[in-house]
């Protein structure tokens, strides 16, 4: 009897002890559980903080190269009172082919200034159109930006953006369609400023001698209202001209690899449509341009590449330079009123 009750009292004790385990099993799988979903929620709201981060570092990250931005200076140009941004940086060039850093900053980032309702784009300054003031203490970095950089190399390099609205600030934009590495978008902001012209005493008689009335134009515009009216190359009823810069380097052609090159930076002027009309002419610093007779359409017999060198050879041998007429100051200005001048 007395060996029964053991047994009982044993088997009670037993079962006490693994319903104990149990209970404590369950609590740690709990424990294991909140500290799971905590760590969850954690990871959720890291990413989510990131995805809605802005980088604004030193270096970015695009898809031709790497830009490490070393300073910033606003500068006047040496042709009017444009004011533009001088952004001098180291690029890397992260490609597996050539690369103009001028053309890959553009492709990879973009210059931006807002206003109350509007967000404007700014148009990137090449070396030699006059934006860039020739004193500019790096003129070697300004060159630098126009050649062609081979893979992994890095070199320092100025590269500006004209500026729509001094005082306002300038936002450097990410373009790249897909998120970089920890998913954020590349921001930074510049602050300018306005650069007012020297005041002139009133009523004195130097300041009514001195007087242009061309001086409150865009100096630049200024220059193609007098190309346009000068060379009557391009219909005179377009509404709207269309401006394109090409580095020195660039093929004539595209449509062929025989093209020879421009051995300057050219401007290209053309009207709304293709039959309007163009002009390409390089801007030679002392008052003159060179006229380069680039055809608007390549209808030549001979569509080979020696024909597209063959044509495009004659077009640099017969270039003309020709001094920029001033004209009529009410003309010119009559010009740039009537057309609406679109950087391409």
């Amino acid at each position: 009897m007395r060996k029964m009750s053991r047994v009982i009292l044993l088997g009670i004790i037993m079962f006490t002890l693994g319903a104990c385990k149990n209970n404590e099993t369950t609590t740690e799988g709990a424990l294991a559980e909140s500290i799971t979903n905590e760590s969850s929620i954690s990871e959720i709201a890291e990413s989510s903080s990131i995805v809605e981060e802005v980088e604004s570092g030193p270096i970015f990250v695009g898809s031709l190269g790497t830009y490490e931005f070393i300073s910033f200076e606003q500068v006047t140009s040496h042709v009017g009172d444009l004011q533009s941004m001088a952004i001098l940086m180291n690029y890397t060039n992260t490609s597996d082919t050539q690369q103009n850093p001028r053309e890959a900053f553009i492709t990879d980032l973009v210059g931006e200034q807002e206003t109350d309702t509007t967000v404007e784009t700014l148009e990137t300054v090449t070396s030699s159109d006059g934006r860039i003031p020739l004193d500019y203490s790096n003129r070697e970095a300004v060159d630098m930006a126009e050649k062609n950089i081979k893979p992994g190399a890095t070199v320092e390099v100025v590269v500006a953006v004209q500026l729509i609205y001094p005082g306002n600030p300038l936002y450097l934009r990410d373009l790249n369609t897909t998120e970089i590495d920890n998913g954020s978008k590349y921001e930074k902001i510049i602050e300018t400023t306005i650069k007012e012209a020297p005041v002139q005493e009133e009523n004195s008689l130097t300041s009514l001698e001195n007087y242009n009335p061309l001086d409150s134009y865009n100096s630049l515009q200024v220059e193609y209202a007098r190309i346009l009216l000068m060379t009557d190359a391009i219909d005179p009823n377009s509404p709207v001209i269309y401006i394109a810069h090409e580095p020195a380097g660039t093929p004539i052609s595209t449509y062929s690899s025989g093209s020879e090159e421009y051995p300057n930076d050219v401007t290209i002027l053309f009207g709304e449509y293709s039959a309007s009309g163009s002009i390409t002419y390089s801007s030679n610093g002392d008052g003159t341009i060179t006229i380069y007779p680039v055809p608007s359409h390549w209808q030549q017999n001979d569509q080979s590449p020696e024909g597209y060198r063959v044509l495009t050879q004659e077009i640099l041998d017969t270039a003309q330079t020709v001094y920029v007429d001033p004209g009529d100051d009410t003309n010119v200005i009559n010009k740039i009123e009537s057309v609406n001048f679109i950087y391409q």
